[in-house]
Formats: structure tokens, C-alpha cells, sequence
């Protein structure tokens, strides 16, 4: 407490004033209770009678209170001092015994999250697909999921009233956790009517048999008919080449539509979108990480391009000769 910091409101009055109104009510306790006589009567002596009477006869005497019932309220004074010795209640002074009720709240919370990470510990080392494709991690996902979350979207995931449902048919594949969160709240914000079933962030690297074939089967598994996959040119299209026969889903690559749309990355103006120079925008925004793919790639599309454009002139120009 003697780090205490607050509000401009919260001055060091306040804490003047709380100890010195605290200290002002047991003083007033103790000389109210010393006024108070204790003595008893003697044999045939009258109380003195107040000045109330009622109903002509009905009359309220002073009698002396009862010594127990004083050494009781004595005995909470006394109990109150100790209590403000020992914890916080005067002020800003802390107590002897340093308690606060955030730090038992702290402890509490610590000696849960020791046993919650204990519970998660085999999954944190796992990926993403592994822990999906794990029988006890579902088992944990659907008991978390019908206690904190089926209140607003149903047992059945459907979606309460004003809240969305989780069993949709429009996947997400690609970028990181972060991103996708992001883009499913502009999503969502921008077309309400958009059906997302699930996003899924694959490890930036190549996915192992088992991580496949798991990922395979959960969007199998969900009906979805629309999968975006946003893993990078031309990563995303060898991926969707080799999964040409092992989903029936709609597949459509987007690149780099994840991190645009989710805010975390620019785009390039119109007139550079329209006038085919995109990419050099995305370079001049990310040079490290786009010079070698650019480098490699961009001349190959170059030649393939120039190459057809020769190969169809050619061809349009033997088809009028052998009409001629």
C-alpha cells in the first residue's frame, strides 16, 4: 500500500480522512458505552422513568443494561483494533500481516493456471492440426464449449439470437492466428449473411502425412463448399493441385487477401492496381521477403508470356497465309 497509486482524486486526504473517521467512531464507541451505568438496583429502588409515557399507564424506565450485554460490545471494539492492526482499514496503512484481497485473488488465480497449464502441456508442444486430429483435445474442446459458449450459440453451434453460427460452410486456410481473427470480424462486419465455418493457420512449413490427412478430414467432415486458401504464390497453388481429388470443396487461392483485408498489410493504390503494378508496390513494402520470389518468378512469367503472345501472332499469321 505504500506504493499506492490512483486517481488526482484519490489525495493523500482521503487517506487522512478514512483513518481519522475510523479512529473518531471508536473513541465515540467507548464514551458512549462509559456513559452508560451499569449498577444494579437495589432491593425495592425505582428506575428513573423517562419521559415517555402511552396509553396513560405504559411508562419507559432506565434501567441499567445488562454487564454481559456491555463486555460484548466492549469485546467487538477490541476485535476492531485488532482487525485494523493486523489488515488494511486505516487509510493507507496496510496492516501487519501485508494481506490484500488482490493478491489472495492472484494466488487463487496462479494455483489454477498451474493446474489448467498442467492440463494443456501435452497439446502446447503439439501444431494445430495434430492437436484438431487429437481425440482427448476434442473431447476437452466440446466439454469447454457446451459450458462457456453454448449459452449464446446453442448445443448445436447454430447460433443463439444475434449470434453467429459456427456450423457454416465457408472455410478459411492460410495466414496466422492473428490475421484470420481479424478478417473473420471484417468479414462478418461487412457481409453479415457470410457463413464461416472455421479458419484454420497451417504451420509455416510443409504439413506431415498424419497433419494432412487430419486437415482433410475436418473440412471434409464440415460440408464446407467454398475453401479460401491463402498461403502464398506458389505455395497455394501446389497445394490445391494436390488436393484436387481429396476435397470436394470449391477452392480458390488469394494470396495475400487474408492479411489485406484483416488491416495488417497495405495495398496498393488503384491506379496501380489497374496499370498491372501491384507487385512492384508490394515490394517496395516488403523487399526482404519478396525479392527472391520476384527475382525467380517474375521473369519466368515474362517469357511464358511474351512466348504465347509470339506463338499466337505466329499462329495468326500461318492462318492467313494458307487462306491466301
Amino acid at each position: 500500500m505504500t506504493d499506492f497509486a490512483g486517481s488526482d482524486f484519490f489525495s493523500e486526504f482521503w487517506h487522512y480522512y478514512i483513518a481519522a473517521f475510523t479512529v473518531v467512531g471508536i473513541l465515540f464507541s467507548l464514551w458512549v458505552l462509559s456513559n452508560q451505568t451499569t449498577k444494579k438496583l437495589a432491593e425495592g429502588e425505582q428506575a428513573e422513568v423517562m419521559v415517555h409515557t402511552w396509553d396513560g399507564d405504559l411508562q419507559e424506565l432506565n434501567n441499567p443494561l445488562p454487564r454481559w450485554w456491555i463486555w460484548l460490545f466492549y469485546g467487538t471494539i477490541v476485535f476492531a483494533i485488532g482487525y485494523l492492526v493486523l489488515y488494511p482499514g486505516m487509510g493507507k496503512f496496510a496492516g501487519t500481516l501485508g494481506w490484500t484481497s488482490y493478491q489472495e485473488w492472484k494466488d487463487d488465480k496462479d494455483a489454477v493456471d498451474a493446474e489448467f497449464d498442467k492440463v494443456m502441456a501435452p497439446f502446447k508442444s503439439q501444431d494445430l492440426m495434430a492437436v484438431a486430429a487429437d481425440p482427448k483435445a476434442k473431447q476437452m474442446g466440446q466439454n469447454l464449449f457446451m459450458t462457456y459458449c453454448s449459452q449464446c450459440h446453442g448445443s448445436s453451434a447454430q447460433g443463439g439470437k444475434g449470434f453467429p453460427n459456427l456450423t457454416d460452410n465457408l472455410w478459411l486456410f492460410g495466414g496466422t492466428p492473428e490475421s484470420l481473427y481479424d478478417l473473420q470480424i471484417y468479414l462478418r462486419h461487412e457481409f453479415p449473411g457470410l457463413r464461416i465455418a472455421c479458419a484454420i493457420s497451417p504451420p509455416f512449413r510443409s504439413l506431415t502425412v498424419a497433419e494432412d490427412e487430419a486437415c482433410i478430414r475436418q473440412i471434409t467432415e464440415s460440408g464446407a463448399r467454398i475453401l479460401f486458401v491463402g498461403i502464398g504464390c506458389p505455395k497455394q497453388e501446389n497445394w490445391m493441385a494436390a488436393h484436387k481429388g481429396k476435397l470436394s470443396c470449391v477452392m480458390i487461392g488469394v494470396g495475400a487477401a487474408f492479411d489485406f483485408f484483416s488491416g495488417r498489410r497495405k495495398q496498393a493504390p488503384r491506379w496501380m492496381q489497374q496499370a498491372g503494378l501491384e507487385w512492384l508496390f508490394r515490394l517496395a513494402n516488403d523487399p526482404r521477403r519478396l525479392w527472391k520470389r520476384y527475382l525467380r518468378h517474375n521473369p519466368r512469367f515474362v517469357w511464358q508470356l511474351g512466348r504465347q503472345v509470339v506463338v499466337a501472332a505466329a499462329a495468326q499469321i500461318f492462318s492467313r497465309t494458307r487462306q491466301d
